[in-house]
């Protein structure tokens, strides 16, 4: 009895703690700073709905669902959430487990040994289902051709789908070991709940999710929703999107509403009552790649990841598709949760606005930084400098033009910490919070960073991975790629003199420039396909632009090895001749081994 009475009185404090910070937030001012932000950012409409335990706190909904109707955004107005359906996905794998149906440590291959994926590291490190759902399968993202596979309905066949992105789901390392965003994996895990449970992925998430979260008015599928609510989504130009079905249903095409959404977060604030035991959802709260989230509490769950605001802990997930916008954030400390969707080119800014204002009114924690009795001496710290750059690209096929020399951290030592900066204009000022660990605000539960100082690594509390390097040798790299771009680019000059050269005389010489410079051509041409591709339709298919990328990127190594054997049989008729012919021989055969080093030699969109 006394046991019970001490619960009940806890149980009584911490209520009240929570009802104190709820209504300490002055709703008022929210209200005012969301319809700000609608108006500075030229939105279209916005919905507002923050959330307790067991009632709707606030709810707004602000300007319209479309430009043509005019019709006010309210709790029942659908949007497109984009990747926050990837946590109802982890939510559907979740009920399965429950169910006795699989295991999260279930090996892939042994459920679904028809699924195409490739794992060099299988027998050692088998791909496993919480692999998926934390993104550290070692995935790529998806490619080119699969943004614009034309998809007319719902009901595209999710295996199809997983054969049409065979060349993302290969292991780029051992699963469980690093992170890496990728769609893909949560398409496997889609398929997954579909070959377990012998249902559709559409019916199943319907039935066996959305119901019994009493969101009634959801569904993955358009046609079960009534789309006179459905707000519309607008360009820059504010012309009307077209409705975006997508064959990667289980990543991002859940449609839903602020009310709808607020029944979920209930569920989440409740720990997953009454719609999952709570030692299910426990695993949900929990990542499982102990080797890629190693030295840390963060890390990406299974559909939900940590974000830490005032040192409390939020678990969020957010959603961007066809101009939609949305995210949610929950808090236990609080047992308060909000959700904001938006629609229209800058719903980001408007949501991400609305997000931080919600924030700046909740009451501030007293929380202080927590120090470690592991702490680096100086030694130690000066041994961490150095240039580390990204290994756990999201996208390997725009690694090596972006975030090789993009996405680098600086390491310096500074008074007792360490300084962290990056090329962007980044600059952190990080405190010790264990042995090789910081964190911008020193405090232990906070987004940190983590040295291997064995190996020269650097591991964030979100999986991310980096290698330290010289910078000298990323600088290096990055001045031979631009200076032989310039030379390639310039011989476009000397091309032209030829041409003129070749009209006036009616008679080719094949030299080796005139060689160089046609392979040039072609490296240009290239590059300039290359940059439209994402401008084009059907890119999945072989067409007139996608063939002529991979002409050029076969034809410019053949130009080039070409113009070296022709300069080998040629007398050059001075010295700048000379100096020129091997810049341009120097210059493309940098840029043609850099190319065939990162796999675009016959570069073959609809492939990829």
């Amino acid at each position: 009895m006394k046991k019970f009475r001490t619960c009940s009185l806890l149980l009584f404090l911490l209520n009240s703690a929570i009802l104190s910070h709820a209504q300490s937030i002055d709703w008022h001012k929210l209200e005012s700073e969301a319809s700000n932000l609608i108006t500075q950012n030229h939105g279209v409409g916005t919905s507002v709905i923050v959330v307790n335990k067991d009632s709707v706190l606030f709810y707004k909904g602000l300007g319209n669902a479309s430009l043509e109707s005019k019709y006010p955004v309210t709790d029942s107005t659908l949007f497109v959430l984009g990747s926050i359906t990837k946590t109802f996905t982890a939510l559907g794998i979740l009920k399965l487990v429950e169910e006795g149906k699989l295991e999260l440590e279930d090996e892939v291959r042994k459920l679904a040994p028809e699924l195409p994926f490739v794992n060099e590291w299988e027998d050692e490190y088998p791909l496993k289902v919480y692999h998926l759902l934390e993104h550290t399968s070692g995935f790529d993202e998806l490619h080119f051709k699969d943004r614009s596979i034309p998809v007319r309905n719902d009901e595209f066949p999710l295996l199809h789908g997983l054969e049409i992105v065979k060349n993302s789901l290969k292991t780029r390392w051992k699963p469980g070991t690093q992170y890496a965003y990728s769609n893909v994996g949560y398409l496997a895990a889609g398929y997954l709940i579909e070959k377990v449970s012998g249902r559709g992925y559409n019916d199943f998430i319907s039935q066996e999710v959305l119901k019994p979260l009493r969101m009634t008015n959801s569904s993955i599928r358009l046609k079960d929703v009534n789309q006179q609510l459905l707000a519309k989504s607008y360009s820059y130009s504010n012309k009307e999107l077209p409705f975006k079905h997508i064959f990667t249903r289980p990543t991002g095409s859940l449609i839903s509403s602020s009310r709808d959404m607020g029944s979920f977060l209930m569920m989440l604030l409740n720990k997953g009552e009454p719609f999952l035991d709570q030692s299910e959802f426990k695993e949900f709260e929990k990542h499982h790649s102990i080797e890629a989230f190693a030295k840390t509490e963060n890390g990406y769950r299974l559909g939900v990841y940590p974000r830490f605001r005032e040192g409390r802990k939020w678990l969020v997930h957010g959603g961007s598709i066809n101009k939609y916008n949305s995210e949610f954030e929950y808090c236990h400390e609080l047992g308060l949760g909000i959700f904001v969707v938006s629609n229209g080119p800058n719903a980001t800014k408007t949501v991400d606005g609305v997000i931080n204002a919600f924030h700046n009114l909740v009451p501030k924690t007293a929380q202080k930084p927590m120090k470690s009795k592991q702490i680096n001496i100086e030694a130690n710290l000066t041994a961490l400098e150095g240039y580390y750059i990204l290994t756990s690209p999201r996208n390997q096929l725009l690694y090596p033009f972006t975030e090789l020399f993009t996405e680098g951290i600086f390491v310096d030592y500074d008074s007792g910490n360490i300084l962290m900066s990056s090329q962007k204009g980044w600059e952190s000022r990080m405190s010790q919070t264990g042995l090789n660990s910081f964190s911008p605000n020193g405090i232990d539960n906070e987004y940190q960073y983590i040295f291997n100082a064995s190996n020269d690594q650097l591991y964030t509390s979100l999986g991310f991975s980096y290698k330290k390097v010289p910078y000298f040798f990323i600088l290096f790299l990055g001045f031979i790629l631009i200076i032989s771009f310039v030379i390639i680019c310039s011989s476009q000059i000397s091309l032209l003199v030829h041409l003129i050269i070749i009209i006036k005389k009616k008679q080719i010489d094949f030299s080796p420039q005139l060689i160089f410079e046609i392979g040039s051509s072609l490296f240009l041409l290239g590059v300039i396909f290359y940059l439209i591709m994402g401008t084009i339709e059907k890119i999945h298919e072989p067409q007139m632009l996608t063939i002529l990328l991979a002409l050029c990127t076969i034809l410019f190594p053949i130009f080039t090895v070409l113009g070296i054997a022709l300069s080998f049989k040629r007398r050059f008729q001075n010295s700048i001749d000379k100096i020129w012919t091997i810049s341009l021989a120097s210059s493309m055969t940098i840029m043609s081994y850099y190319l065939i080093y990162w796999g675009f030699f016959g570069f073959s969109v609809w492939l990829h």
